[in-house]
């Protein structure tokens, strides 16, 4: 058996490309306005159906953040900070582990005291990828991060089909009304409502989207059996996820950095061609 020295011939470019990613989708939610100290004073939150909230919820942490505005500040910088020194230093395991638990932190708070739950995980999963030191645990934890990811897609893709949504000509319109609703009670009026009322008017077109992004999502199938078009998969998922957010208004931030592990997958098996 051959055993691999210590972060040998490790892809450091393609570290800080990915993390250099997921340092801009912090700043647009920070920038946005989705960062803990908006929430100080906030005692409202609604946990809902996961376990995870409950439980960081029950030891009262979250809510100590947003009620001491200068701990809300101090894990907003925080993250910024780790995430920036670990853009340089890709393999400091120590401030990685600390920023996954900053980052975890954020999540829950966040989550807990917004009920409109577009918020992605994604920043949490590929944070994983640089807690480890063992270069064998990298790869599998990359593997394991890689095949969650396609498994996300393809039983998004099953639901559509299964649930009968692909069947109904008018699901998508119905979707798209309700999700546009607020804009228009608003009166929110412009470009992006303009085509949302066409396409609620023209169900087939609507429809037709829906069909095209499930077929989308099914494709990340072929990488059960081959990483030869990761990057294929990845380019069309980031153009759906944009598409969506262009028609749906669910953004990706915050979990374009997870699926962009897609487009470096030949980089990332970069033990197994030390091994050759």
């Amino acid at each position: 058996m051959m055993v691999f020295k210590k972060n040998i011939n490790e892809p450091i470019a393609v570290y800080r490309i990915i993390l250099t990613i997921l340092l801009i989708e912090i700043l647009v939610y920070f920038f946005s306005g989705l960062n803990t100290n908006s929430l100080y004073g906030n005692t409202y939150f609604s946990l809902e159906q996961d376990p995870l909230l409950w439980a960081a919820y029950y030891t009262g942490i979250p809510q100590f953040i947003v009620q001491h505005v200068w701990v809300a500040i101090f894990l907003d910088i925080a993250i910024l900070l780790l995430l920036c020194w670990l853009v340089v230093k890709p393999l400091n395991v120590w401030v990685a582990r600390l920023l996954l638990f900053f980052l975890i932190l954020f999540y829950v708070v966040v989550v807990g005291h917004h009920t409109h739950r577009n918020f992605q995980t994604g920043y949490i999963f590929v944070m994983l990828l640089f807690v480890v030191t063992s270069t064998n645990n990298k790869q599998i934890l990359f593997e394991c991060l890689r095949y969650f990811l396609l498994i996300f897609y393809v039983i998004a893709a099953y639901l559509k089909i299964t649930s009968g949504a692909l069947f109904n000509a008018t699901h998508m319109s119905h979707a798209l009304a309700a999700q546009f609703a607020p804009y228009f009670t608003e009166q929110h009026l412009g470009w992006r409502t303009a085509l949302n009322s066409y396409l609620v008017q023209h169900t087939l077109i609507a429809q037709s989207l829906l069909i095209t992004a499930t077929i989308v999502e099914a494709l990340a199938i072929v990488g059960f059996f081959t990483k030869k078009y990761d990057f294929l998969i990845a380019l069309f998922l980031l153009i759906f996820h944009f598409a969506n957010w262009f028609l749906m208004d669910i953004a990706p931030i915050g979990h374009i950095a997870f699926l962009s592990i897609l487009f470096f997958s030949k980089q990332l098996c970069w033990i197994n061609k030390a091994s050759n």
